[in-house]
């Protein structure tokens, strides 16, 4: 993969994650949802949220349940596994590291993301946003 390729996945990211892996991974995880054309499922795994203060870090799975919904430059996958850190306040947002992984549960891309600004705070109905939802309840 291209850096060119990674940097165009990665300006993908708010918009598809969550986790919730049906190409399991272990941890507890909570489906958050589908997008509206039912093409992308999200999910939290609750097991990883950890707190300090206002900052949360967790991590989210996005599956892809429809053929021909993946960026066609990067290696075949069928879900993507992002660890965040948001600020529960500001809702502020930046990917950690992502990877992708095949049907089989076998890690196809990785890579940890590096000096990554933070998003501005999501807006509602989308995936971000409801991930906020479930990793500051109670903040």
């Amino acid at each position: 993969m291209t850096n060119k390729s990674a940097k165009l996945w990665l300006a993908l990211v708010p918009a598809l994650w969550v986790v919730g892996c049906a190409t399991q991974q272990t941890g507890s995880w909570e489906q958050i949802g589908t997008t509206e054309q039912g093409s992308v499922a999200y999910s939290v795994d609750k097991s990883s949220i950890q707190r300090n203060g206002q900052k949360v870090t967790f991590k989210s799975q996005a599956k892809y349940l429809k053929a021909g919904q993946l960026p066609t430059n990067l290696p075949a996958h069928s879900a993507a596994i992002t660890s965040w850190e948001m600020n529960c306040d500001s809702g502020v947002y930046r990917p950690l590291h992502t990877q992708l992984v095949d049907s089989n549960g076998k890690v196809v891309y990785s890579s940890e993301v590096k000096q990554q600004d933070f998003q501005p705070a999501p807006s509602r109905e989308t995936a971000m946003y409801r991930q906020r939802q479930v990793v500051c309840k109670g903040r």
